[in-house]
């Protein structure tokens, strides 16, 4: 996958002008491709910001009995998540854990999720994400793949080969993007310069004939 990843890269940015976002859920396999993936091609890794909001949450379960306190206990620790302290929250969990004298299971419910942010740290600096205008989830790209491939490609009895699918897809992407007109008119100058190839010397020649 990340040598097609490598591929697509060099096709459509080959300059190396543009940032390249890698988001991923802290699958550590998907972190390790990224690193190989990376020593070609620079780019930002970021922890997909809707993986670490259900975690909080889990932890205000366990701290909170109401939910206007989870609610207000999610809310304070997202918001210094956004402002790069993640770390702070961390040693804040685990001092909660402590006054609130947890063990066994809750204890290691807290554990499992600090360690999931420590080792996510450095891809959750989202202040500098957000000052830099980069996405810092990945609702936009399911979203895209939801509406650009499954609604198109996936109807009632829809069966597909690679190259058909494809073809249809550049097609999809075309019409979503606001850009079928212009591809019409391309497309018919193609298919009228692959038809008629001596168009314009035909005009020429009568041209030349009323004259």
């Amino acid at each position: 996958m990340f040598g097609w990843l490598a591929d697509e890269t060099q096709a459509r940015n080959p300059q190396g002008l543009k940032t390249l976002i890698h988001i991923t859920d802290g699958e550590p396999q998907l972190r390790t491709g990224c690193d190989v993936f990376q020593a070609d091609v620079p780019m930002v890794a970021i922890l997909d910001l809707l993986h670490a909001t259900p975690r909080v949450w889990a932890m205000s379960r366990l701290f909170c009995k109401d939910e206007a306190s989870r609610t207000a206990f999610v809310k304070e620790r997202v918001h210094r998540i956004l402002r790069g302290e993640v770390m702070s929250v961390v040693h804040g969990l685990r001092s909660l854990a402590t006054r609130h004298k947890f063990e066994g299971k809750r204890r290691a419910e807290v554990d499992k999720v600090c360690a999931y942010f420590e080792n996510n740290a450095d891809r959750m600096h989202y202040d500098e994400y957000l000052a830099k205008g980069y996405p810092i989830a990945s609702g936009v790209i399911e979203g895209a793949c939801r509406h650009v491939v499954k609604d198109r490609m996936e109807r009632t009895g829809m069966g597909w080969t690679v190259p058909g699918a494809q073809a249809m897809l550049s097609l999809r992407c075309l019409w979503v993007g606001d850009d079928w007109d212009v591809y019409l008119t391309f497309r018919i100058e193609q298919e009228t310069q692959r038809l008629h190839p001596h168009r314009a010397d035909l005009k020429e020649m009568k041209w030349d004939l009323a004259i």
